[in-house]
C-alpha cells in the first residue's frame, strides 16, 4: 500500500505530514544538535498509535533546561564533487522556575556528477557485458533508414551518424552514407546528477516556565526549509522525418 507503516514523533507529538501520500518521514528535519535523544520501538505499535506505526514508532527527544553555547562545524568531500559542509549551534538558559534552549543548523551540499563515475553508464563493455546505450541517445543524432535494426549498443546496421557540427538542416545523403553506424551515442546520463545541490536552513525551540506551584507551561517549535535542486538525465526522442521535413537528408 501507500500508506506510512512507521510512526515519527517529536518529544512525543506527531509530526506534519512530510508528503501528500503519507509515505515518507524525515528525522533530518530537527537539527542533530537539538536531540537529546533517540527513542526506538521496533515492534508494531499500531494498538497504541495507529495503523502508520505497523512497523514500529522513532521518537526524537529534544534538549531542554540546556545552560551555556555549543558551536560545532564539519566539511566533507569525495572525489568528483559532493562538498558537504554543515554549521550547528546551540544555546540555553536557565532561570529560576525556567530555561529556553535554541538550536540553529545549516547544512549544504555541492551535487556529485554522473560523469565523476565510470558506472554510472549504459555501456557495459568494460566489465565484460552489453552495451546498452539506447541509439536514441545521441549527440548531435543519429539517422535510421526506417525503424533500426537495434534499439541499444552499436549493432544497427541501417543507422548513421549526424556530422559533429551539424544540425540537421541541411544535411545530405552523402554525408550521412560517409558516417555509418551510431557513433554519436552518448551515456545518457552525461550531465546528470548523483547527488543533488541543497541548502538546508533548520531550527528549535523548547521552553518550559513554572506559573503557579504544581502548575508548568511548556512550548516547543520547530523549522525546516530545504532546498534542493537535481539534474536528471537527458530526455531523449526518437521521431519519424518525411520528406517534406527540412531535416530529412537531401539526395535521400
Amino acid at each position: 500500500g501507500t500508506g506510512q507503516r512507521s510512526l515519527m514523533l517529536i518529544d512525543g507529538m506527531r509530526s506534519p505530514l512530510q508528503r501528500s501520500d503519507e509515505t515518507q518521514y524525515d528525522p533530518s528535519i530537527i537539527p542533530a544538535i537539538a536531540l537529546d535523544r533517540l527513542d526506538v520501538l521496533t515492534d508494531g505499535a499500531s494498538a497504541t498509535y495507529g495503523s502508520d506505526a505497523v512497523a514500529g514508532v522513532v521518537n526524537l527527544i529534544l534538549k531542554r533546561g540546556y545552560e551555556g553555547a555549543l558551536t560545532q562545524a564539519g566539511i566533507g568531500t569525495s572525489n568528483g564533487g559532493g562538498m558537504n559542509w554543515s554549521v550547528d549551534q546551540l544555546y540555553g538558559r536557565k532561570w529560576n522556575g525556567g530555561d529556553i534552549t535554541i538550536s540553529y543548523e545549516h547544512l549544504g551540499e555541492s551535487p556529485l556528477l554522473a560523469s565523476a563515475r565510470s558506472y554510472y553508464t549504459a555501456d557495459w563493455t568494460p566489465w565484460g557485458l552489453e552495451n546498452e546505450t539506447p541509439v536514441k541517445s545521441a549527440d548531435p543524432g543519429i539517422v535510421s533508414t526506417g525503424a533500426s535494426s537495434a534499439n541499444n549498443g552499436t549493432g544497427c546496421t541501417n543507422c548513421y551518424s549526424v556530422p559533429r557540427g551539424q544540425n540537421g538542416v541541411g544535411l545530405t545523403w552523402a554525408q550521412l552514407l560517409a558516417n555509418s553506424g551510431s557513433g554519436n551515442e552518448i551515456n545518457p546520463n552525461y550531465g546528470a546528477d548523483i547527488t543533488s545541490l541543497q541548502n538546508n536552513n533548520l531550527a528549535t525551540l523548547t521552553f518550559d516556565q513554572n506559573v503557579l506551584p504544581g502548575v508548568q507551561f511548556n512550548a516547543e517549535g520547530y523549522y525546516s526549509n530545504r532546498r534542493v535542486k537535481l539534474q536528471s538525465a537527458g530526455f531523449t526522442v526518437a521521431a519519424a522525418i518525411p520528406t517534406i521535413n527540412p531535416y530529412y537528408p537531401a539526395g535521400a
